[in-house]
C-alpha cells in the first residue's frame, strides 16, 4: 500500500488567517487518519512580497494549533534549480513561448477582439505572442523587453494526443473521477524572466519530489488541478490524488484574506485571547480531530527521527537577525540572605553565539563525550568568571579551623550546546586558577571599601595557587512534560549532569518548572555560576516587545571533590573541612524581557556543604542579557 503523504504549502506574504488554519488542519487530519505523513512547505518564490517575519509567523501559528510536520521544511527559494530543470525540459519539447505582453497590452487586445475566450477564472490570455515569428521574438529580446514563458497549450495537447496519452484523468476524493480540461485556463505563465517558476510549475514539481500522494487544498484551486495534471504528464511526474475542501467564508460570504487582520491567527491568539480549542470550534472541526492533535507541540514531540526538538528551535532561530547573546550574572549572598559568608560572590560574563563556526579543537573535545553530536544546531558559548568563598566571620584574620577556607577562583570556559531530537546536550571545558592569582582578595577589599562594608581580614589564609580544570556535561529534556492552559505554557524540564576535574567532581540531576505566556515559550533559563541550574540565556522577544518567564527548580548532586572545601590537591596542610557528599539547590526566579534585553532575579537556597555548617545558604542571582 502507498503511504499517504499530505502537505500544507503557505506563502510567507502575510500572517496566516483562520482559513489557513482550516486548510492546514484538514490536510493534517487526512494524513493522521491514514497513519501517514504531513509535510510543511514554504512557497517563497515571490521575493518582493515574502518576508522572514511572516515565515516565522507560519511556524508559530501552526505549532500553536498543535501541528507537527516532517523535517526539513522545503523552502522553494532554495530549490530553484529543480524548477529550471523542469522548465528546460518543456523548452526542449518546444511547448513554451516567450510572451512580451504587459497587462495593459492584454487588456487592449481583449477589448479589440469581438469575442474573448473565457474560463472559470475570467478572460483567458488571447495568445497574442504565440503567433510571433522567431525574428520578432529576437527583436523584442534585443530591445530588452521583459517577458514570461507561457505554455503553448495547443501544442501540449497535440503532443499527448500523438502519444495516445490524451485525454488525461485524475481523481478528486470529493468530486470523484475527473477528466483533465486544462483548456479552461489557456496559455498560462510558467516562468518569468527574473523568476524561474510560477506557482503552477513549482507546486507540481514540489509535490513530485516530496512524494505527496494526496494534495489537499481549497476549492478555489480546483481548476488549477486540471493544468497540474497536464504538467505531470508532460514532465513524467507522479500523479497524486486530490481533495479540494470547502472554503471558510466570513459573515459577508467572502473568503478570508491576509489583509483582514481581525481574522489572523496572531490576532485571535494575542488580542482576542483565543485558544487552539476555540479555533477548532470556530472552523467546525470535530472531536475526532481534537483527539489526533498533540497538545503543547513546541518541545513535546516524541518522534524518533532526528529533528523534533531541533526543528522547533531552528525554525525560530534561522529567520531571526539576533543570534548573539551577551549575559552578565552576579550572585551574592547579600542580595539573598543579606549575610556575607560561605559562597559570598560569583560574577561571570558569557557570550552565546547561535550561528558560530565551531573551532576544530572544541569539536575534538566534544567527541570525547558519549552521545554528544556537533550538528548544524550547535551553538558556542564563552565565559569569563570569578568566584569568592569566605568563612562565616570575615573580620577574623586568623585561620578558622571549623569553617570553610578562604578561596578565590578565576576562570574562563568554552562550551557547546546542541539540540538533538528531544534533548539538549551541553559540554563545557573550564580552565582557571585557585589562590591569590585569582585576585579575589583585592576585588572583595575594593568593593567593601566602596560600600563601606566590613573589611575582609583573613585572605592571608586562602588556598594556595593551583591551576584548575573542569570538564562538564549536561543533558536536559525541555518540555518532556508540558501543557498549555489558555494563553499560558507550562513545562517541566528534567536534567542529568556530571563534572570531572580538580576543582569539582560530581554527578547529579534535577528539574526546572517553567511558566510563561504561550507565545513567549521560546526561552531558556538565565545562565548561572556552576554548579547550578542549567541555562544558556537564550530568549526570543514577543511581538509586543515585552515578555515574562517564571521558573523554579531543584538541582542535587553527589560530590566527590570540591576544592573549596577539600583544599589544595597536592598540599596535605591546606585548609579544609569535611564536606557533605550530597548537596541540593532550590531556586525560584523571574525573568522579564524588554525588546532585546532581559533582566532576571533568582533566589537560591543551598543545603549545607560541609559538616560544621550549621544551616544552608541563601543567595541571590541577578542577570542581564542583551541580544544582537
Amino acid at each position: 500500500m502507498i503511504k499517504t503523504v499530505t502537505r500544507f504549502a503557505p506563502s510567507p506574504t502575510g500572517r496566516l488567517h483562520i482559513g489557513h488554519a482550516y486548510s492546514a488542519l484538514f490536510g493534517y487530519r487526512q494524513a493522521k487518519d491514514a497513519n501517514g505523513t504531513f509535510i510543511l512547505r514554504i512557497e517563497d518564490i515571490d521575493e518582493g512580497r515574502c518576508r522572514p517575519e511572516f515565515e516565522q509567523g507560519i511556524y508559530e501559528d501552526l505549532r500553536w494549533l498543535g501541528l507537527t510536520w516532517e523535517m526539513p521544511v522545503r523552502r522553494q527559494s532554495e530549490y530553484m534549480d529543480d524548477y529550471k530543470e523542469a522548465l528546460h525540459k518543456l523548452l526542449e519539447l518546444d511547448l513554451l513561448y516567450p510572451c512580451f505582453c504587459t497587462r495593459k497590452d492584454i487588456q487592449e487586445e481583449i477589448t479589440r477582439a469581438a469575442t474573448a475566450p473565457h474560463g472559470p477564472e475570467g478572460v483567458l490570455y488571447p495568445g497574442t505572442c504565440r503567433h510571433l515569428t522567431e525574428a520578432q521574438r529576437e527583436d523584442h529580446m534585443r530591445a530588452g523587453k521583459s517577458y514570461a514563458f507561457r505554455l503553448d497549450l495547443g501544442k501540449a495537447i497535440a503532443l499527448l494526443t500523438k502519444k495516445n496519452k490524451w485525454p488525461l484523468a485524475w481523481h478528486d476524493r470529493d468530486r470523484g473521477e475527473q477528466t483533465a480540461t486544462p483548456e479552461i485556463l489557456g496559455d498560462v505563465v510558467l516562468a518569468r524572466k527574473d523568476v524561474s517558476a510560477s506557482y503552477h510549475l513549482s507546486v507540481t514539481v514540489d509535490d513530485h519530489l516530496q512524494g505527496v500522494t494526496l494534495v489537499t487544498r481549497g476549492d478555489d484551486l480546483f481548476y488549477a488541478s486540471h493544468l497540474h495534471r497536464l504538467l505531470q504528464e508532460l514532465l513524467g511526474l507522479d500523479v497524486p490524488e486530490w481533495h479540494h475542501h470547502q472554503l471558510l467564508l466570513d459573515e459577508n460570504g467572502q473568503r478570508f484574506a491576509k489583509r483582514n487582520n481581525s481574522v489572523t491567527l496572531q490576532h485571535l491568539r494575542t488580542v482576542e485571547k483565543k485558544s487552539p480549542m476555540d479555533i477548532l470550534r470556530m472552523i467546525g472541526m470535530t472531536l475526532g480531530l481534537l483527539l489526533l492533535l498533540v497538545p503543547a507541540p513546541v518541545f513535546a514531540q516524541q518522534d524518533t527521527d532526528e529533528g523534533t526538538l531541533t526543528e522547533a528551535v531552528t525554525e525560530k532561530v534561522a529567520p531571526s537577525p539576533y543570534k548573539h547573546y551577551v549575559s552578565f550574572s552576579l550572585e551574592n549572598d547579600s542580595i539573598g540572605s543579606g549575610l556575607d559568608r560561605n559562597y559570598t560572590n560569583g560574577a561571570r560574563i558569557s557570550y552565546l553565539d547561535m550561528d558560530a563556526k565551531i573551532p576544530e579543537r572544541l569539536q575534538n573535545i566534544a567527541e570525547i563525550v558519549p552521545g554528544f553530536k556537533v550538528l548544524d544546531t550547535t551553538a558556542l558559548f564563552w565565559t569569563l568568571g570569578q568566584n569568592m568563598y569566605t568563612p562565616g566571620d570575615i573580620s577574623i584574620a586568623a585561620a578558622q579551623a571549623n569553617d570553610r577556607p578562604w578561596a578565590g577562583f578565576l576562570y574562563g570556559s568554552a562550551g557547546l550546546v546542541t539540540l538533538t531530537n528531544d534533548h539538549v546536550d551541553e559540554v563545557e571545558l573550564t580552565l582557571g586558577v585557585v589562590g591569590p592569582a585569582a585576585l579575589a582578595e583585592p576585588v572583595q577589599t575594593f568593593v567593601h571599601e566602596r560600600l563601606h562594608a566590613e573589611t575582609p581580614r583573613g585572605w592571608d589564609n586562602q588556598l594556595d595557587n593551583e591551576p584548575g580544570a573542569i570538564m562538564s556535561w549536561r543533558r536536559r529534556w525541555p518540555g518532556l512534560a508540558d501543557t498549555s492552559i489558555g494563553p499560558l505554557y507550562i513545562a517541566l524540564e528534567p536534567n542529568v549532569n556530571a563534572s570531572v576535574g580538580n576543582i569539582y567532581t560530581y554527578g547529579g540531576g534535577g528539574a526546572i518548572l517553567r511558566l510563561t505566556p504561550y507565545d513567549d515559550r521560546f526561552q531558556d533559563t538565565p545562565p548561572f555560576v556552576r554548579p547550578a541550574l542549567p541555562g544558556t540565556g537564550y530568549f526570543e522577544t514577543p511581538e509586543d516587545g515585552f515578555g515574562w518567564y517564571l521558573y523554579a527548580g531543584v538541582d542535587g548532586r553527589a560530590v566527590a571533590r570540591n576544592i573549596f572545601l577539600d583544599g589544595n590537591t597536592f598540599d596535605d596542610d591546606s585548609p579544609s573541612v569535611d564536606k557533605e557528599h550530597f548537596v541540593a539547590d532550590l531556586s525560584a526566579g523571574l525573568a522579564l524581557t524588554f525588546e532585546r534585553f532581559r533582566v532576571s532575579y533568582t533566589v537560591v537556597y543551598r543545603t549545607p556543604e560541609f559538616k560544621e555548617q550549621d544551616k544552608g545558604d541563601v543567595f541571590g542571582s541577578v542577570g542581564l542579557t542583551y541580544r544582537y
